[in-house]
């Protein structure tokens, strides 16, 4: 006698079958989604790869590429030599490229040899080798100007992230250094002493660029920037409108972004060891140009408490750097923030030859 009802022997095998049957569809179009995200990936890459190229025919660097043992850094000197002045150096903040110093390098090469260059990555210069640390850095500079012939003393003149290499560099070897002009720069504790709030906010900042550069290396930002899903970002607007279509092509590279990524999860070494160089500023001619436009430097979503207090904290290491060194001197830029550079040049080109003439042989 049996004690299964009529039918139901047959239920009870189907059942497994068809949990088998689902979970066999489920890891079907999970290989399939798989499947396609890796070839949307290596198309994306494909085309990240040939848009490179052709943004580098269509803009070649304007400098010379020079050999650093195994990669090439681009760096772009005009002006002319003159015996008794120093050659002054250009060095760009976080994301930046010798792009950023497009209004003030033809102003200064009219009274010094000048020279901007792009940090490894950045720009038209290949990656180099890690950790991209203001250490690396600064004897990447070192290195570059050595192997270029560009002869010291050097002005350096640093932007915000480019600032701190400066000061790095300057305390390194101060024997090279003339002069300093530090534009909105990144100071000693300065980042550390920053409200929570913004410092939490700038570490999910530094999060979201390395997704952004995931997308970049796929290119997704330079397809972003071809159909305009949101305009020009401001970041580019700020540029002269010549410059706009190269800041694109060439800053907007897969590579620039990876390599820009490298510095920011580097950044807990660069501020240890500019804290350090803090206090080995050599006594050269040293001009702070602080921003008088406060707030944009910090980033989005922050409190106007927190803004104020960052902000305050901000000009207080201003005016501490400019006490670091004897007779140096603090001027608050109005009508400009934290891009200096590109929104009152004339500010930093005033400075520069201040500093170019007091700085000697």
């Amino acid at each position: 006698m049996s004690f299964v009802p009529d039918g139901s022997l047959d239920d009870t095998v189907r059942l497994p079958r068809r949990r088998s049957s689902c979970l066999g569809r489920l890891v079907r179009w999970t290989v399939i989604g798989l499947v396609i995200v890796f070839l949307l990936s290596i198309a994306g890459s494909l085309y990240e790869a040939t848009a490179s190229a052709e943004a580098l025919r269509l803009y070649p660097a304007p400098g010379q590429l020079v050999n650093m043992d195994g990669y090439h850094l681009h760096l772009y000197c005009t002006g002319q030599a003159q015996a008794g002045r120093p050659v002054v150096i250009l060095e760009a903040g976080a994301l930046g490229s010798s792009l950023d110093w497009s209004l003030v390098q033809p102003e200064v090469a009219q009274f010094a040899r000048v020279c901007a260059y792009d940090r490894a990555g950045l720009g038209w210069s290949e990656p180099g080798p890690e950790p991209r640390d203001a250490q690396q850095l600064v004897e990447e500079l070192h290195t570059l100007l050595a192997n270029s012939g560009e002869q010291g003393p050097y002005v350096l003149v640093g932007a915000s992230f480019g600032g701190l290499i400066s000061q790095t560099y300057a305390s390194r070897y101060p024997d090279e250094v003339a002069g300093l002009v530090l534009v909105d720069s990144l100071y000693g504790d300065l980042l550390v002493r920053l409200p929570a709030e913004v410092q939490v906010r700038q570490q999910s900042d530094g999060q979201l660029l390395g997704v952004v550069r995931l997308l970049a290396q796929m290119g997704g930002v330079r397809l972003a920037d071809r159909v305009g899903l949101d305009g020009l970002p401001e970041s580019v607007t700020q540029f002269p409108a010549e410059v706009q279509p190269v800041v694109l092509a060439v800053g907007h590279r897969g590579q620039s972004f990876d390599a820009a990524y490298r510095e920011v999860i580097a950044s807990a070494q660069s501020l240890a060891q500019a804290r350090q160089a803090a206090g080995a500023i050599p006594p050269v001619p040293l001009i702070v140009l602080s921003h008088g436009v406060p707030y944009d430097w910090l980033p989005a979503g922050v409190s106007l408490a927190a803004r104020e207090d960052a902000e305050q904290i901000w000009q207080a290491r201003q005016a501490e750097m400019a006490r670091s060194v004897p007779e140096a001197r603090l001027v608050v830029v109005e009508g400009s923030g934290h891009a200096i550079a590109l929104e009152r040049p004339e500010a930093v080109v005033e400075a520069v030859r201040e500093v170019v003439e007091g700085g000697g042989g």
